[in-house]
Parts: structure tokens; sequence; C-alpha cells
């Protein structure tokens, strides 16, 4: 460069000091012209920021969260010191030198800016970008920024540092939603600002100079090299040392994927609906609630896991089918205690279709059903020795015409136990059995179980021809598995406002609606489903189950419907046009994988056997063939459950082959 060339951009940059020193002289005189219509700083010591309200899992950990602006305030103690200075390396250094005009600083980026021609550097202070969040729009105009200035200095006057900064941290945007440290630590690495990494530091203080732009979701290239910026700057300033700088470049980004599992869920959503009927809309979105629900965030990704598996297999069996043809599913575990909801998958994407298949979907059961009928059956006296006849009949009627109910595959076997015929599902043993108790008995046992949605007054109820709620179905079983007393559903356990008060708790009604003996008799026949019928795919898992197959005609609804000691899981596949899945997809070929790939992970650390009878049940070696008590040809023995009084008295005398 010339020396004149040298000596006219220095004497360039003196001139606009001086000229940016008269103009500030001239503000001050005629700042109460200027600035009569500000906000006032007052204003800070009654402001108190929207919050989010918070969805937390059994173990506490967030898994949604309801908000117009995402915030979580702290104070600034529980901020970690390394923390708050990664933010005054990223943007303000001098913090605590200034009065919320960095004099130094601003000098500094004019002369940069007039060296290179261009707008290269700003100069704000984090007091002045406090003040632009809190009072004033984001437009780059000089009266804003003269505005911004003498706002920043009425706040430092009337503020400490650490009460500046302590508001700068909470409030400011850090994208994705994200207003203040606690709500970023949260939304991009999944834990609170307490456990950050280094790495994990000098990525949130790079985003408040451009949010979008340095998004590790949708610009990651910038992200890191502005992350990687502000590590320097870190161990520049001795806020880290050499092995960790070294180290947190090497780490990767938060993971993309991060941002749509935060999205809204089948769960929440449901959440929301509960909530809404409690809370108005304000307190639900702004007022810094805290939501314990009932679902156990591990179950949930394994029932997410299990559809997607289920859904996965279907379409290798149906490869020629599109990606816009193949079938949904859905999920439902619930503790048989307290009906709280464990895991809920209400399809395949709530982001595709918020249609929640658990709690909206009316659909025939099939023969899932079944149970139902039988207990109403053991409550009249039958035992799982009673025969049934398992053999083809017709019905006749002026109006519907012939109805010529048939087995699954069409096999009958005349006179079978009443176990054996819920083992092997047989359909027209169990319209028989419908037959001699009358409909009447059936629909008051289904009432009794929590099965709100009507039932048709004719025989086909017998084969779940009525459509029920997936939530229906899942009361029944865990009247079964909790001895008889059924549960009411439910997703929160408690909602606390911000100063830890409880607001409220639903409550936990429960009622013993069948004895025990005959729930425990069903868990019994349940089991012997699962050990020798139609559920055999789940008789492997680590712990005891017991459930029933669904499948309803011509394919249309696939079911698994069952329970281990401790939590009912019901597993649904079809068509929301109700058009068939095709030929032979059977609860335990459609709805099985399902329901025992999330069993294997339900059952993991948890009891393993059915607890002991209630009083009243007595255990009976039984010859499985024939229902009796064990003869000298009896092959095929189990201990069976009965009430102390009904065992049956017959010795077997048959020479047969021990049944499948």
């Amino acid at each position: 460069m010339h020396r004149w060339e040298w000596t006219k951009n220095h004497l360039f940059s003196i001139g606009t000091v001086l000229l940016l020193g008269g103009a500030a002289g001239i503000l001050i005189g005629f700042s109460a012209i200027l600035f009569t219509n500000l906000p006032q700083v007052e204003r800070l010591e009654h402001y108190k920021p929207a919050g989010a309200t918070q969805l937390l899992d059994i173990h506490g950990k967030v898994i949604h969260e309801f908000f117009h602006e995402r915030r979580h305030p702290i104070p600034l103690h529980l901020i970690p010191e390394r923390t708050q200075k990664a933010f005054l390396a990223a943007e303000d250094w001098r913090f605590y030198e200034h009065f919320g005009l960095d004099i130094k600083g601003l000098f500094r980026a004019i002369v940069k800016n007039i060296l290179s021609g261009r707008y290269a550097e700003g100069a704000s202070t984090i007091t002045q970008q406090l003040t632009k969040v809190l009072f004033l729009t984001p437009e780059k105009t000089l009266a804003r920024k003269l505005k911004e200035a003498f706002l920043a200095l009425q706040i430092e006057r009337r503020y400490s540092k650490k009460e500046i900064l302590s508001l700068y941290l909470n409030q400011i945007y850090f994208g994705a939603g994200a207003y203040g440290i606690e709500a970023a630590a949260q939304t991009y690495f999944g834990h609170g600002v307490q456990n950050l990494h280094p790495s994990e530091v000098a990525l949130l203080a790079g985003l408040p100079k451009a949010p979008h732009r340095y998004s590790p979701f949708h610009f990651p290239e910038r992200s890191l090299k502005r992350r990687n910026v502000i590590l320097k700057a870190m161990y520049e300033r001795r806020l880290i040392s050499e092995s960790e700088w070294r180290q947190a470049q090497g780490e990767p980004l938060p993971d993309p994927e991060r941002q749509s599992r935060r999205a809204q869920s089948y769960f929440a959503a449901h959440v929301l609906k509960t909530l809404s009927e409690h809370f108005d809309e304000d307190m639900i979105y702004r007022g810094n609630l805290t939501v314990k629900t009932t679902l156990d965030l591990n179950l949930q990704k394994a029932a997410e896991k299990a559809v997607s598996l289920g859904l996965e297999l279907y379409r290798k069996r149906h490869p020629k089918k599109s990606p816009d043809s193949l079938p949904q599913a859905a999920l439902l575990a619930i503790d048989p205690v307290t009906g709280e909801i464990r895991a809920m998958v209400g399809g395949d994407s709530y982001a595709k279709t918020q249609y929640n298949r658990t709690t909206q979907a009316l659909r025939q059961p099939g023969s899932a059903f079944k149970p139902i009928l039988y207990a109403a059956a053991i409550e009249r006296g039958y035992t799982q020795s009673t025969m049934l006849l398992d053999e083809k009949i017709s019905f006749h009627n002026s109006q519907s015409g012939v109805w010529e109910p048939e087995n699954y595959e069409d096999e009958y076997e005349g006179l079978i136990p009443m176990r054996r015929a819920l083992e092997k599902s047989k359909n027209l043993a169990s319209i028989r059995l419908l037959q001699d108790l009358g409909v009447s008995t059936l629909t008051q046992m289904a009432s009794r179980l929590g099965i709100e949605s009507p039932i048709a007054a004719n025989l086909t109820s017998a084969l779940g021809s009525s459509s029920i709620h997936m939530t229906e179905l899942a009361r029944a079983y865990a009247t079964f598995a909790h001895g008889g007393i059924r549960p009411n559903l439910r997703s929160i356990r408690h909602v606390f406002s911000p100063n830890g008060n409880e607001r409220w708790a639903p409550p936990i009604p429960s009622q013993l609606v069948v004895p025990p003996t005959v729930a425990f008799i069903m868990t019994d026949m349940l089991n012997g489903v699962v050990r020798f019928g139609t559920g055999q795919f789940a008789k492997n898992l680590s712990c005891e189950v017991a459930g029933k197959t669904g499948t309803t005609d011509e394919y249309i609804d696939a079911w698994f419907a069952g329970y281990s000691p401790k939590l009912v899981t019901v597993a649904w596949m079809g068509n929301d046009d109700r058009t068939s899945l095709g030929y032979a997809e059977s609860g335990a070929r459609a709805a099985g994988p399902i329901w025992k790939a999330f069993m294997e992970k339900a059952c993991e650390n948890r009891e393993l056997e059915f607890p002991p009878p209630p009083p009243g049940i007595e255990w009976v070696n039984i010859d499985r063939t024939t229902g009796k008590l064990p003869g000298p040809f009896s092959l095929d023995i189990i201990s069976q459950a009965y009430i102390k009084g009904s065992r049956p008295s017959e010795i077997s005398e048959e020479k047969e082959f021990p049944v499948n």
C-alpha cells in the first residue's frame, strides 16, 4: 500500500471516530426528546417469561413439551461458570468491564468495517442484545441501534452484571424453538445445562449470533465450523485445556433425528387432550407446568421398534405392495394394577396421520374377544373341563338368510374340553357356549370388564363381531391380570406448577368386577393358549405370559392381546379402509411379531411368573385330551386351575394320542 493510501485510510478512520464522538454528545443532549417513548427498564423487575409445559416419563426423562416459545428459565448459579464464560468468549468478553457499550470493541469494529469496505463485524454487547430481545424490533436501522444503546445504558445503571447475564442466558433464541440455554441444551442434546460437554457448550455459545444459519440440524458444516471457532476462543481464554480442546473438535454434532423425535406423538396428543379438560390453553402453553406422565420411555421406544418391525415383516411378505398401500399397526401397553399407560403407538407415523388407533379406532376384535365369553362361563359354573361341541352348525333368519360359521382352517373335533376350545380358538364351540349362556350374560360381562362400546345382541358376538376400542380390550385383559379388579386407564400421575405445588392429580379408581377365582382361571386358560394354542409364537419369552389371538373375517383385523405378571399389551394390524390384509394374515402372523418383539423387551428384569392363586383355587392334574382326571392310558397330563369343589370326578379311560 502506498504511503498516501495508508494515511488516507487512517485519517478517514480517525475522522469517523471523531464524528461518532460528536454524535454521542448530540444524543446525550437530545435524549429526552428522542427516547420519550422507550419502554421502561423497570419492567424487568416484574418480568416473568412464558414457560413450556414439560411431560416427564416415569423415570423423570423429558418426553415432550407444549409451548409457544420453549423456555426453561434457571438461576445463574445453576449454569456452570465455564459455560457462562464461553458465551462471553463468543459474544462479549469485556462484559464485566464495560458499562453496556463496549467503546473499544465499537471502535475496533468501525475500523475493521471501514478497512474491509463492508459490514464485517458488529459490536453489540450482551446488554445491547438483551435490550433488543426484550424491548425492540430486530430491524437494522440507525434509530433502533441508538435506542438499543440508550436502553443498554439504563439497564446497566439499574441492574448488576449477574442479573443481566442471567436474563440474557434465559432469553436469547437458540433456534429450533428453544429460548434460553436450558431449553437449548434439552433441544439439541437431550440433557440439562449442568451436564454439557465443552463441544456442546461451544455449539450453543455459537448459535445466538445466527440461530438458523448455524443450526446443526439444517447446516451442519457451518455449525461445525462455528463451534470449532468458539472452542478455539475457549482454549485461548483458558476455559478448557489443550487436550479438552483437541478432543472436543472431533466430537460429532447432535443427531438430526433428535428434532423429529421430539415432535408431537400419539401419547403426547393423548396427554394434551386430558390436560385440556382441566387447564386452559394459556396455562398449558405458557404456564411452565411439569406433568409427570405414566409413560416408560424405554418401553415406548421398544413399542415403536416393534410396530416398525411388524410392518417391515408384512412388507416382505407382500413385496408388490406400494408403500402407500401398506397397512397400519398399533400397540398399547398398560400396567394392570394402576391402569397407567406405559407405551402407546397409534400408527406407523404421527407425522403422517394423527389418527390414534389405540383410542379412536373402532375395530372388530375377533377371537381376542372370546376370553370375555369364557369368563362369563366360568362365573356361571363352567370349568376348564366342561365339554363343548365343535361341529358345524347353520342358522336361518328370514331377514339375513343363512349363516354358516366356520372354524379357522375348517377343522372340527367334536366334543372337546372348554380349555382346548379357547386354546385352539374354536368358533363353533364358542357359538354353542354363547347359546347356552345367553347373549345378555356376555354383554353384562363385557360391560363389567370396561367395554363401553355396544355389543350386538346376537350369536356373532361370540366371535368378536362388535367393534370396540383397543383401550377397552386392554382394560378387560387388565382385569384378568389384576385378579378381577378393573382399572381405569390414565396417562398422567401429577401436574405441578413452577413452584413445585401440585395442581392436579387424577383419581385412581378401581373396582372388583369379577371374582378373583374367575380371573385366575382365565389367566391359566390364556396361558394355555400360549403354551399349546394359537399363541405359541410367544411361549419362549423370558417371563410367563397369557394371551389370545384375534382374526376377523377376510383377514381385515389382526390382533394379539395378552399380558405378563406386570404388563398388559395389545397389538393390532389392519387397513384404515377396512380392506383385507391378505390371505392368512392372522392375528398370530400379523400382530403376533409386534407383540412378541415388544414383550421381549418388556420382560427384561421383571417378574417371571404369575402370582400364586387366590383362596378358593386348587391345582388339579388333568388329561389334556379328555379334560378328565388322568387314567392308566393318559399320556399328556398338565396341572389346571379349578374353583374348589368343581374339579372333574371322571377318570380318563380312553387310549388316544396326546393332542397338539
